[in-house]
């Protein structure tokens, strides 16, 4: 049985899942977004890879680290961004051994329309609750996540 807080009337449990179902509500606004824009066969992890793999590219070891999931999990989620055209492999000069992704130009372009759709979701938002409810929330939010607001290890955190 859980407790009530006695100041909202609500149960302990219930802030973490209006969170999480405040971040839900952004990704899958997002999601819809991109699918009517042509990028259907995106899919919210396939979003942090790509921020992990980041302009400069990456291995997959370093994208596991960066999302903190094993290497052969890295692998698969960069085997379906190959596949779908969002990043390309290529033989490293210095080691042939290791293999270093980069985004193609379909990967730039999906994280640039990402950004564009969480302008948009932000902006509805703002429209929802006013521009000063949501400064307060976002300065809230950045207030009590601190250092982990940029984190992108979420997929192997759950």
């Amino acid at each position: 049985m859980s407790k009530t807080d006695p100041q909202s009337g609500r149960p302990g449990f219930a802030f973490p899942l209006m969170l999480l179902g405040a971040f839900r509500a952004v990704i899958d606004e997002l999601q819809e977004d991109l699918a009517h824009r042509g990028y259907s066969n995106m899919r919210p992890s396939y979003g942090f890879a790509l921020q992990a793999i980041g302009t400069q590219g990456a291995t997959a070891v370093d994208v596991g680290r960066r999302l903190d999931m094993s290497k052969q999990a890295a692998g698969k989620t960069i085997d379906k961004l190959v596949e779908d055209g969002y990043v390309a492999r290529a033989s490293d000069p210095g080691d042939r051994r290791r293999k270093t992704v980069t985004l193609t130009a379909r990967g730039v372009d999906v994280l640039t329309e990402s950004a564009c759709s969480f302008g948009r979701v932000r902006r509805r938002w703002i429209a929802v609750l006013g521009d000063a409810e949501f400064q307060a929330l976002e300065s809230g939010l950045q207030a009590i996540s601190g250092e982990s607001a940029g984190a992108l290890d979420l997929t192997g955190w759950l």
